[in-house]
């Protein structure tokens, strides 16, 4: 599992299955979440963005108890965190890098263009109106 977002208040959801009843404890990185098993077999817990923990690996446990007391603890899955943006560096079409488009350059479109890590998305706003693009790994 690869937990990787840049939105607002990030959450991370888990889920499962199991028997009806009983109790799921799911820990990741010190964080621990406890869930009931519903009668159809499902359950989910979900961490908020104070209860992600920071940036690594992380193997997670799963300890489930039954309604009779008995308790046992699984291997739960290797999750990966990574909720820094990665790095961007504009190298051609902002005014913050001394790129001032004239009349003539200006009737092809606004071209904007720098380095970043390959397959990171990105925003950018122009006048109000919010472009998407990938960054991709460009032929030498």
């Amino acid at each position: 599992m690869l937990i990787n977002t840049n939105t607002v208040n990030p959450t991370m959801q888990v889920t499962g299955t199991g028997e009806p009843g009983d109790t799921v404890k799911f820990t990741i990185g010190g964080f621990t979440q406890t869930a009931t098993i519903q009668a159809n077999g499902n359950w989910s817990v979900t961490f908020g963005s104070a209860q992600i923990p920071a940036d690594s690996n992380y193997s997670a446990t799963v300890l489930v108890s039954n309604t009779n007391g008995a308790s046992w603890t699984l291997d739960g899955p290797d999750i990966v965190v990574d909720l820094t943006p990665p790095p961007i560096d504009i190298e051609v079409g902002t005014k913050s890098v001394g790129d001032i488009e004239n009349d003539a350059e200006y009737q092809n479109g606004i071209t904007i263009s720098g380095k970043g890590q390959a397959g990171a998305s990105l925003m950018v706003e122009i006048d109000g109106k919010t472009h998407y693009a990938d960054v991709r790994i460009m032929p030498m």
